[in-house]
């Protein structure tokens, strides 16, 4: 959740798409799309809290795709 909040955070087109959602389904979409996106930042910190009292990573799903330092080459 906290990648998705971050990338609502990054991206206008994201929440465009959101805006438009709402709007389809008949909200008005910029206050709408301001609490949803307040909603999802809210639930991403409350999930990261909990799990790190639980003593969990928050990440440990993603983290076979982190990328691993390359050892450096040593001479030429």
């Amino acid at each position: 959740m906290t990648l998705v909040a971050e990338l609502i955070d990054r991206d206008g087109v994201i929440r465009e798409r959101i805006e438009a959602l709402l709007d389809a389904k008949g909200a008005e979409p910029g206050p709408a799309a301001d609490w949803t996106i307040t909603s999802v930042r809210r639930l991403a910190r409350e999930a990261d809290a909990i799990l790190a009292c639980e003593g969990m990573a928050c990440d440990r799903g993603l983290a076979r795709y982190w990328r691993r330092p390359q050892a450096r080459r040593q001479g030429g």
